[in-house]
């Protein structure tokens, strides 16, 4: 069965071709949870997730396996870098560093399915945007 899944406004609608429209999900922004991300940020943030969750199903992955899901964070200065690796640390994430670059690569061992890395995003991104980073996407493998 193919699912399409559209972000009109504040709504996300999931479409099926053999069903019709199967569900319909209010995306609530929520300034208390995320205080550093502003509502453009958030709802672009849950769009790229839809897309490459697209992607993942298209190629049949199994959204429940656990595996490793980077995340990719860059930084203008050290100070930066250091102050959300430090912030990061206590939260208990696994950091490694970009060579070359002043970025930092999140690893966690996680399902892939859209709240677990919904969730994921919008906190990594929230805590960049706090040291002045740039999150710039994740990415997994696929299992099927």
């Amino acid at each position: 069965m193919n699912k399409y899944i559209l972000l009109i406004g504040s709504v996300i609608v999931i479409l099926s071709l053999a069903y019709g429209c199967i569900a319909i999900k209010n995306v609530v922004f929520d300034k208390n949870r995320y205080p550093y991300l502003s509502e453009e940020r958030y709802k672009e943030e849950i769009k790229g997730n839809q897309d490459v969750l697209a992607m993942l199903a298209d190629k049949k992955d199994n959204s429940t396996i656990k595996r490793d899901v980077l995340h990719y964070i860059y930084f203008d200065s050290d100070e930066q870098k250091n102050n959300f690796i430090t912030e990061s640390n206590k939260i208990g994430y696994k950091i490694e560093p970009i060579e070359d670059e002043n970025g930092i690569i999140i690893i966690l061992n996680s399902t892939t399915d859209k709240e677990t890395i919904d969730e994921q995003v919008l906190e990594i991104c929230n805590l960049a945007v706090k040291y002045n980073g740039e999150y710039d996407g994740w990415e997994t493998s696929i299992c099927k």
